[in-house]
Formats: C-alpha cells, structure tokens, sequence
C-alpha cells in the first residue's frame, strides 16, 4: 500500500467543526488529486499526513484564534470560472 509521500497524489476529506452563537457546525470539504509537492499545506498539516496508508484518519486541532498558514499574496492565484465542471444532482444543475 502506498505512503504518502511529497511526490504522491491523493484525495483528502476535511471536516470542520464549529460552533456559533446560534449553532454548531459541521462542514465537509473534498479534495480530489492533491499534489504534496505542489498544493500548499502547512509544514504541520504535512507532516501529519506524510507516511499515511490510504483510508488513515489524521486529526488536527485549532483554536479559532490560532492560524493555519501564513497569508502570503503570491499564493493567490485566480482561475476562470469555465475551468470548473457542472454537476447535475438529482434533476438540478449544480454551477460553480
């Protein structure tokens, strides 16, 4: 079974948790084809995820006040709307 490594490629779930004045909330995000040596992870996101098998659960916690990564402007790239897919969920058109 293969490790992730810097040079590997994977999907990733991330779920977040958080509550408000009003709630609590859960929120799923998916990453799909995440290149390790070209997508930007924290050095301690990385360092988690490095040498996981597929299927392994890494839990991360963070206060809201605590951040994750640095800003940093020449990471910020901008990407035409055309280059994402449409999806259609049971009969309704889902457009980014």
């Amino acid at each position: 079974m293969n490790k992730i490594n810097d040079k590997s490629k994977a999907t990733l779930k991330f779920c977040v948790e958080w509550h408000s004045s009003e709630a609590r909330h859960k929120d799923y995000f998916y990453a799909e084809n995440v290149n390790f040596c070209r997508d930007c992870f924290s050095p301690d996101i990385f360092a988690k995820l490095k040498g996981r098998k597929n299927g392994e659960l890494v839990e991360l916690f963070y206060r809201s006040n605590e951040p994750v990564g640095q800003h940093d402007q020449k990471k910020i790239h901008s990407v035409k709307k055309e280059r994402f897919n449409s999806y259609n969920l049971i009969s309704r058109e889902i457009v980014p």
